[in-house]
This record gives structure tokens, sequence and C-alpha cells, in this order.
């Protein structure tokens, strides 16, 4: 997870606070609810990212050795493969 535990609970309060003051948002529940909704959010959110690029980093083991034998960038195929991954279940990031 590249967000500190206080970053997304410190985000999470910011976003609740900014929902609470617009005009053409009505909170159903109190704003504290709203922001620890949004952090749940926010952790699954990440952690399916980190299960993603674990995904990809297991399946570029797979064939480092073609990606070495042939120079490929680990990077750019890592990123590839990534949003190739992300695409294909139908998820934004």
């Amino acid at each position: 997870m590249r967000l500190a535990p206080d970053k997304i609970k410190y985000l999470s309060k910011k976003i609740a606070e900014v929902m609470s003051e617009d005009e053409e948002i009505q909170l159903l529940l109190k704003k504290d609810v709203v922001s620890k909704k949004i952090e749940k959010i926010i952790i699954a959110d990440l952690e399916m990212e980190d299960s993603i690029e674990q995904e990809v980093r297991e399946m570029l083991k797979e064939h480092s050795q073609t990606i070495r034998k042939e120079g490929l960038d680990y990077e750019s195929l890592f990123k590839k493969a990534k949003e190739r991954m992300i695409r294909k279940r139908g998820l934004v990031f």
C-alpha cells in the first residue's frame, strides 16, 4: 500500500468534510461514518492494486529469462501488463 494509514484517514476525513459542505450533496449519515466508509473504500482499492501488482510480478518472473535474454525493459512490461490486467477485469485506477 502506497499511502500510510494516517494519510488515508486524513484524506477520508477531508473528502467527507468537503462533501458535507457542498450544498448539492446531502449526507444521510454522520460525517464521521461517511469518513470511515470512504477510508474502507480507499484501503480496499489500494489492496486490490497491490494484489494486481503482485500477480504481474509473478507473471513476469515466469518469463524473466526471456526478458533478460532479449533485453526487454522490465518497468515498461510491468506497466503494460498491469494496465491490461486492470482493463481485463473492468477496473479503473
